[in-house]
């Protein structure tokens, strides 16, 4: 057979063969990969080891003990030593599932600073600014310290020091703290100011407070027409937060990109695992919001007393499984969304002012609907990304909406609202999206409260503890059956 020609017609020379790799070099290669297996082996043996001498004890994490803080610093820092990669983090972290009830909650936070602080150490000096948003009502008790009261959390200032220990060592990233009342009845917002002034935290770290009512009285049609802050359940003053740290919290260097995101005012999600949520903004290229998640590998939702699995924290994980499943198909861009409600969200801010303007809901279903609008903006699954945390419940003082009698009038409730959404943002849908979620949204929007029940007490029975938690799947004609005539 000829050799092939060149696009010149000419004979190309034949193809020389490679020549064979020396047998010292060959064995120096080996050589190299075991040394890098017996290092990382030795890396977790090291951390296995410092599991062993951690189990036991006091598990717990008292978000009202705000000298936490120094230990889990100090954690952090002992585990970056002793674990130098971001590889070598994630394995470790990995290995904590099948444990979790066994460790203590501030190992399992301590590893999460740790890798947030890797990723932002990982960004190559590009310059970044972060905007934190924390809407407040009735945290009158917990702005002050447990000697003030008994539950409070000086969230505060310990919501300054997590953001200060992340940015230690890291010129090229700033950040700022906008808290934004959302007409508390007891002063939220004022006592707040109050501390900014005593304490110079607006000058040292950008620490700012504003209020609700002053939008509403500007007529800001980002506002949607609100009338008061009885208009808004927290939805209201995070969309306001939002708009305003994009409108008036930009970084000082032009250069720098700018991230801006919403927490809730307690510590459950602490403000140290940052870096886990920025740094896919920064990195992956089509990333618009990173999202926190509890309930899948890698994310923990504890109590003050330890961490324990979905499976076993919820009486009925399979209610929480079933609601993404009606959620996936009525919401297309949720479809890999566990975890929509968790408050601890980042989002590019230069993509703001097309997000916002579409995002109506001022109540309690703003986050779904931020991501939803978010999601359809910008399709592609890149473009909401999640991000495994830590969560420690701060049950004291809470302001959780929910109020209903009963389980199954919760999760009606939220299903009504996941219809109501879907059919007001079905004009950003494509066809196919609408093609897949209309036969799902009739069904599941005309059942009664008692058909719900009846067709969730059928599920309940049949899946017992053997179901995926985000992928189960039903066929209408079964769901119809189970909930009786419609």
């Amino acid at each position: 057979m000829g050799c092939a020609s060149s696009k010149d017609g000419a004979r190309s020379s034949p193809k020389k063969p490679t020549p064979e790799v020396p047998a010292a070099a060959k064995q120096k290669v080996e050589e190299a990969k075991a040394t890098e297996a017996k290092l990382e082996d030795s890396l977790l043996a090291a951390w296995e080891a410092y599991l062993v001498q951690n189990q036991g004890g006091d598990q717990g994490l008292d978000l009202t003990n705000s000298s936490a803080d120094a230990i889990l610093e100090t954690e952090a820092k002992n585990i970056m030593a002793m674990l130098p990669t971001l590889e070598a983090l994630y394995l470790a972290d990995a290995t904590l599932r099948s444990r979790c009830d066994k460790v203590s909650i501030t190992v399992l936070l301590a590893i999460k600073m740790a890798i947030s602080k890797r990723l932002m150490q990982s960004l190559g000096g590009k310059a970044v600014h972060m905007s934190w948003v924390v809407a407040v009502y009735g945290e009158q008790n917990r702005i002050l310290t447990k000697q003030q009261h008994d539950n409070g959390e000086d969230f505060v200032r310990r919501k300054v020091r997590q953001m200060k220990w992340l940015q230690d060592g890291i010129s090229s990233f700033t950040w700022d703290l906008l808290f934004v009342d959302d007409g508390c009845p007891n002063n939220s917002g004022e006592l707040i100011k109050k501390l900014i002034i005593e304490e110079n935290l607006k000058e040292l770290y950008g620490v700012d407070v504003i209020f609700l009512q002053d939008g509403i009285d500007q007529n800001l049609s980002i506002l949607h027409g609100m009338k008061s802050t009885k208009d808004s359940r927290k939805g209201g003053a995070v969309h306001y937060g939002l708009w305003y740290a994009g409108e008036h919290c930009k970084p000082k260097n032009p250069d720098a990109l700018h991230i801006v995101g919403y927490t809730d005012a307690d510590l459950s999600s602490s403000l140290a695992q940052t870096g886990l949520l920025l740094a896919p903004i920064v990195k992956v290229e089509g990333t618009i919001l990173t999202l926190a998640t509890r309930y899948e590998d890698g994310g923990l939702e504890c109590s003050d007393k330890k961490a324990e699995l979905l499976e076993v924290a919820v009486d009925n994980p399979a209610g929480i499984a079933f609601r993404h499943f009606i959620r996936k198909n009525v919401l297309p861009p949720l479809a890999h969304i566990f975890d929509t409600q968790c408050g601890f969200k980042c989002m590019r801010g230069d993509k703001l002012a097309e997000i916002l303007p579409k995002v109506t809901d001022k109540g309690a279903s703003f986050d779904m609907e931020l991501l939803v609008v978010t999601g359809l903006l910008f399709p592609g699954k890149q473009s909401l990304v999640r991000c495994p945390v830590v969560w420690v419940a701060s049950a004291a003082e809470s302001n959780f909406w929910q109020s209903a009698a009963s389980e199954y009038e919760t999760h009606y409730k939220m299903n009504k609202a996941i219809i109501a959404l879907s059919q007001k943002q079905s004009a950003l849908f494509s066809e196919q999206q609408l093609s897949h979620s209309q036969p799902y949204v009739e069904f599941f929007g005309g059942l009664t409260p008692e058909q719900f029940e009846r067709m969730c007490e059928a599920i309940k029975a049949k899946l017992q503890k053997n179901f995926d938690r985000f992928e189960m799947t039903f066929d209408l004609v079964d769901l119809r059956t189970w909930a009786g005539d419609q």
